[in-house]
């Protein structure tokens, strides 16, 4: 694990996690030289990932996109921190690229191309995203507010099941722990998805994980 102090007096906070060696190695040259960076830590394994985030607050988090999942989604979303995926193709990475998906980024990498001009770009494009028209920060839930409303259209049923689902449970598991039909599990799904404008399950899970609106079911 490195950790050093950046050139900036007053900057961010990053916590990077590096996908193979030598972006472990290399990446402190570049962190060191931006101007935005006031303090990087950098780790290998998702574990220290953890518990660096439980240890020390944090603005951006850079996670590879081979190592993203619903757990660090929903550990970068209770801190408020940004997120980045970094990814080795030249598109911004799809569910498919990831082991649970990708949405709720807020920017990405291509690894292949990272520099200090891309690096500092892409920091400062969510720094002006985060500040309002008068130059005040946004609230980290703020592009959740869609994703609120649809919450509120959700009925109790339906909320439910979207703990369940967002939990890891199959179609069938959910169905015996409610005591309903696999089919009316499938059409609570369906509603689910139109309602809080996703394509899949897996994207509603990530949704409501990394922006803490995740409802609660318990036997």
């Amino acid at each position: 694990m490195e950790d050093e102090e950046g050139d900036g007096a007053e900057g961010l906070r990053v916590l990077w996690l590096a996908h193979d060696e030598v972006s472990f190695h290399g990446l402190p040259i570049l962190l060191a030289r931006l101007t935005l960076v006031r303090l990087y830590r950098l780790c290998r394994t998702v574990e220290a990932f953890h518990g660096l985030l439980q240890e020390e607050r944090f603005d951006i988090c850079v996670v590879p996109s081979q190592s993203y999942s619903a757990p660090v989604a929903t550990w970068v979303g209770q801190t408020g921190a940004r997120l980045v995926l970094t990814s080795p193709h030249a598109r911004r990475p799809s569910f498919g690229d990831t082991a649970d998906g990708a949405r709720g980024a807020d920017a990405w990498l291509q690894e292949q191309r990272i520099d200090c001009h891309v690096i500092q770009r892409v920091l400062q494009q969510l720094v002006d995203a985060n500040a309002g028209p008068d130059g005040a920060e946004r609230s980290p839930h703020s592009s959740g507010t869609l994703l609120e409303r649809g919450l509120n259209r959700v009925t109790q049923r339906e909320r439910a099941v979207l703990s369940l689902l967002a939990q890891g449970l199959s179609n069938q598991q959910i169905a015996r722990a409610l005591g309903i039909s696999i089919h009316g599990v499938k059409r609570h799904v369906s509603n689910l998805l139109i309602k809080l404008d996703s394509s899949n399950r897996t994207e509603v899970a990530l949704k409501v994980t990394q922006l803490g609106l995740l409802p609660t079911y318990r036997n």
